[in-house]
């Protein structure tokens, strides 16, 4: 497959979510007061679950409505400092873990105790995307997904991790592919750099595993274009790995031809 058709296809994804999370009337199952309720109650009865002995894991919950087409506009022609905000999708899906402060003065991640998280949702957009943060936070109650996530949160949280894994990202596809004969290594570049991303990716697909069940416990199963909304979310992570993996296999097949 062509490179820059692989490129562009990892794009999709995420542009398609942007413009489903921004929707400033209510999707015909919208995460509304009555869907919020119900996927909360669900949280709460398979948080007490997972947490056995343990106090759930709290959360406070911010709904920000999105902007107009109207409103928009008059942003954009105002100058409002406010536009970027308006337009950033963290606003109308999110979650965000905290920690207790470490002696140095920073949220410890590693072993601190975990603070109330925070969900900002949109309540007009698909309650899908609502239930896949309270799937997150639905993780945080098992010890397997609070490790994963504060693994997560360890990699985002340190520049020099992230900068480290984001160059080993660049050079394990451009190595494949400059040590495999031929150009038909693509696969073996996007398993190297999907690999380096686990963390996110396994977090993300927990928190969608945990979505649909809430759905299902809240008597709301998710329809079919609910679950593929699921999917393309789950492949807007995969975006990165994806774009990293075919810049690298190219470059690293123009090195191959020239050994």
């Amino acid at each position: 497959m062509n490179p820059l058709l692989t490129l562009l296809a990892a794009q999709i994804p995420g542009a398609v979510a942007q413009r489903d999370l921004m929707r400033a009337k209510p999707h015909k199952r919208a995460a509304g007061p009555g869907a919020r309720d119900s996927l909360l109650k669900a949280y709460t009865e398979r948080a007490e679950k997972d947490a056995g002995s343990n106090s759930i894991q709290r959360l406070k919950l911010e709904a920000n409505e999105a902007p107009t087409g109207a409103k928009l506009r008059e942003m954009i022609e105002s100058n409002d400092p406010e536009l970027l905000d308006a337009l950033n999708a963290m606003r109308y899906a999110s979650h965000g873990s905290r920690y207790a402060l470490g002696a140095d003065g920073q949220q410890d991640m590693a072993k601190g105790q975990r603070m109330p998280s925070s969900i900002q949702y949109n309540p007009n957009a698909d309650e899908i995307y609502l239930a896949h943060e309270l799937g997150h936070q639905t993780s945080l109650n098992s010890p397997v997904g609070d490790k994963i996530r504060r693994l997560r949160d360890l990699v985002s949280s340190n520049p020099k991790l992230a900068v480290a894994l984001g160059a080993a990202a660049g050079i394990t596809p451009i190595a494949a592919a400059a040590m495999t004969p031929g150009d038909d290594d693509l696969d073996e570049a996007m398993l190297g750099t999907i690999a380096l991303a686990s963390p996110t990716l396994i977090d993300e697909a927990l928190a969608s595993k945990n979505a649909l069940a809430l759905m299902e416990d809240a008597g709301r199963p998710a329809q079919l274009g609910q679950r593929g909304r699921l999917a393309g979310g789950y492949l807007s992570y995969l975006a990165a790995p994806i774009t990293a993996a075919v810049l690298g296999n190219s470059l690293g097949n123009i090195i191959d031809e020239d050994v």
